[in-house]
């Protein structure tokens, strides 16, 4: 039984059809590259910028019953902070600062009770007072009666 041959494709023909692939090639890089070049950046931002909605007055009284508060680090950037209240405005009076050591960055501070201190994990005779003297600051702010912990910007001023 004859077996029917399919469409043969002359050497001639394959160079024009790998040419044309060759150059439609061609214009997809130049195009990406282009595309990359145009100055419009793509800004990746996953979650928030900062930690808000926290009811200022409900947060003082729990840092006067209890303590400073730590807000851990959900995405591994070094950014866990520890927040605590001086006064009885709860308006006013907020400090935030970052649980690392400014000389050690591999070491935290932990907060102690009974001294009322900070204290270095690495080295506990090194401390700090309640304020966070002496570690990296967060901008705070109270805004309708919310505390908002600036993490990701020095201050407030572009607001």
């Amino acid at each position: 039984m004859p077996v029917a041959k399919g469409p043969s494709l002359s050497s001639r023909g394959a160079l024009v059809a790998g040419l044309a692939a060759v150059g439609v090639a061609a214009l997809i890089v130049v195009g990406v590259l282009v595309a990359s070049n145009s100055g419009n950046s793509v800004e990746l931002k996953i979650g928030d910028s900062d930690f808000r909605n926290i009811n200022a007055n409900r947060l003082a009284n729990e840092i006067r019953d209890n303590g400073p508060v730590p807000f851990s680090d959900l995405v591994g950037t070094n950014r866990a902070v520890w927040v605590n209240h001086m006064g009885d405005d709860s308006d006013e009076g907020w400090v935030a600062f970052f649980a690392r050591v400014p000389e050690a960055p591999d070491c935290i501070v932990e907060w102690d009770a009974d001294t009322e201190l900070f204290f270095d994990t690495c080295d506990e005779t090194n401390t700090y007072p309640a304020t966070g003297e002496g570690l990296e600051t967060v901008p705070t702010r109270v805004e309708t009666g919310n505390l908002i912990i600036d993490i990701n910007r020095l201050g407030f001023e572009d607001e």
